[in-house]
């Protein structure tokens, strides 16, 4: 159950940001981000995944794992879409569930093309500071876009 591209980039972005340290409890660590990354890495597969469901959650995909009652079989579906595949465990629902959350994630940022890296993070400061961010957990990526370009002359 891993990320990929620009999925695992705003994913760590959104992770790092203060209000998720505080959140997960990082924000005390000494060591900074490095150390709030390898906390992240080292914490169990049913930890990892309700942070990931955070995450997705929190730029408006949703994740459902569901059981079958009949069959005993699991299930996912992403935004209240059709049933996805059949699993016969939990955990092989979840990491299903996972990466096609992060194809649909990666589809959004890699249809904006845009460098999701420390000119990201400071827009998202910048955001905060002119009170055009009104959920610190939602990224406007048009006027990133915007914000970058003038950035980038």
């Amino acid at each position: 159950m891993e990320l990929t591209g620009n999925t695992l980039k705003d994913f760590w972005i959104w992770y790092l940001l203060p209000k998720q340290r505080k959140t997960y409890k990082t924000s005390s660590l000494i060591g900074g981000n490095n150390v709030a990354m390898i906390r992240f890495l080292s914490m169990s597969f049913a930890e990892r995944y309700g942070v990931f469901e955070d995450y997705f959650d929190s730029v408006g995909v949703d994740i459902e794992i569901s059981k079958y009652h009949v069959s005993q079989e699991y299930y996912y579906m992403i935004n209240d879409g059709d049933e996805e595949n059949r699993f016969n465990t939990r955990p092989e629902a979840r990491t299903a569930a996972i990466e096609k959350a992060d194809e649909l994630r990666n589809e959004v940022l890699n249809k904006y093309n845009m460098n999701l890296s420390k000119e990201l993070r400071d827009f998202i400061y910048w955001q905060r500071n002119n009170d055009l961010l009104k959920d610190p957990l939602t990224i406007d990526y048009e006027l990133a876009e915007t914000y970058l370009e003038n950035v980038n002359k």
